[in-house]
């Protein structure tokens, strides 16, 4: 769907921290890539339902949590 696009940063090429995110930014492009592969044929509409019912499924749970920490089922 290519929602982000790859930033060009200058850093200097001696910093640890620097290090460490660009190896993160090429295992997250990695991954990135792969998924975008293999949902290149789903259609936006299955996306868009799939999205749908995720939400629906894990909010109804989150709300189920939230009820009974408070005590409602009792």
């Amino acid at each position: 769907m290519g929602l982000f696009r790859k930033r060009n940063q200058i850093v200097p090429e001696g910093k640890l921290s620097w290090q460490v995110g660009e190896y993160l930014n090429q295992r997250q492009r990695k991954l990135a890539d792969y998924l975008n592969n293999k949902t290149r044929n789903v259609s936006a509409t299955a996306i868009l339902f799939g999205l749908i019912i995720f939400c629906a499924v894990f909010g109804s749970y989150l709300i189920y949590l939230l009820t009974g920490a408070f005590g409602v089922f009792n």
